[in-house]
């Protein structure tokens, strides 16, 4: 059962903490990469159970993937939306220097 945790980085350290989950996942990858490179050594029954964790693996990491893109989607909407509300402020401070 996978369950959901919260916590929370400030806006800026956002795509920094993407790239650390990213990470991680790439030295699991890269595990299973390496015991694959020994598939055709083992025996049908090693087989099956190798299979079976690497499915198991492909659906954590495309679970993390979701996260990440989610992560990203929204670091986007409130970057964007930030800047927008910055440069609404500027317009305003220029407008009333000028009044």
């Amino acid at each position: 059962m996978r369950v959901n945790i919260t916590y929370s980085v400030d806006l800026e350290s956002v795509p920094r903490e993407v790239n650390r989950l990213i990470f991680k996942e790439s030295e699991s990858l890269q595990e299973i990469v390496e015991n694959l490179q020994d598939f055709h050594a083992t025996n049908a029954l090693q087989k099956i159970e190798s299979l079976g964790e690497i499915r198991k693996y492909l659906a954590h990491l495309d679970a993390r993937a979701a996260e990440c893109i989610s992560m990203l989607s929204g670091y986007i909407d409130l970057a964007t939306g930030n800047d927008q509300v910055q440069l609404q402020l500027d317009q305003g401070a220029a407008d009333a220097e000028t009044i």
